[in-house]
């Protein structure tokens, strides 16, 4: 068997807010020296405080990790306008050209959706909020990810129906959203997704048979989730070697080569 370069686009850095299971990498060197461990190469960062605190204060504090640090590349998070002081999609604009080649959106606080009168999200992953932010990134070919518990699978396939050059990403699928997945895979080109949460048996061969390798990206949720489980799932797949390296890495190095600055 060839080597695999990994190459994980689902890490986080810094502390959470709240304690949580799972480990913490608080410096950038702490990650990279959990990557080291198992033969990690490369890695897309974002830090836990663009999330849960400020997302302009996760978006410098990742800027910085990543200096002098080539395997760690920067996401550029990023919430839609609503009267504030700066412009987002200028914000936006100054975080691509200073080196980010992809970006994330949080449309909920929290790790799953309720009725809006119930608890409402911050906003909905819909066009209509968060479509110019999405043209920025269609037009400069940057790909957009968010965490699957945060949207609804029918505002997944209006963004990627109305924007069929933006590559979207979906983080942390779960067995029970295959037939989802599928049919968004089968309609739309531009539809891609992480494999860390997807332990369905034999699953990325079905993807593979179905669609081939090119939509799946290897993914860890480091430092929520243990790296090893999703090695082993494209190590002990049974596709060829040169269908696990572009899942280990190349279809995401493949994204990123695509988007400019």
């Amino acid at each position: 068997m060839t080597t695999i370069s990994f190459f994980d686009c689902n890490a986080t850095l810094g502390n959470p807010t709240a304690l949580t299971y799972g480990s913490r990498f608080p410096t950038p060197d702490s990650l990279m020296k959990e990557m080291a461990k198992f033969d990690i190469d490369e890695a897309l960062v974002v830090d836990f405080a663009a999330k849960e605190l400020d997302y302009k204060i996760g978006n410098e504090r990742v800027l910085s990790a990543v200096e002098d640090r080539p395997a760690l590349h920067p996401v550029a998070t990023i919430f839609p306008d609503y009267g504030d002081s700066e412009d987002h999609i200028e914000y936006l604009s100054r975080l691509l050209d200073r080196g980010c080649r992809a970006a994330r959106l949080y449309p909920n606080a929290i790790d799953e959706i309720n009725e809006e009168y119930i608890f409402g999200r911050m906003y909905p992953f819909h066009p209509d909020v968060v479509g110019p932010i999405c043209e920025v990134l269609q037009e400069r070919r940057v790909p957009l990810f968010v965490e699957m518990d945060q949207v609804r699978w029918d505002e997944v396939y209006d963004i990627c129906r109305n924007y069929p050059r933006l590559p979207m990403v979906l983080l942390n699928l779960r067995y029970r959203h295959k037939r989802s997945l599928f049919a968004g895979l089968t309609r739309y080109p531009n539809l891609h997704f992480d494999i860390s949460c997807y332990t369905l048996y034999r699953g990325l061969e079905q993807v593979c048979r179905a669609f081939g390798p090119e939509r799946m990206l290897f993914g860890t949720r480091l430092p929520r989730w243990n790296a090893l489980w999703t090695i082993a799932m494209v190590m002990f797949a049974e596709i060829g070697d040169a269908d696990k390296q572009a899942i280990a890495g190349d279809n995401l190095r493949r994204l990123l080569a695509g988007a400019r600055a």
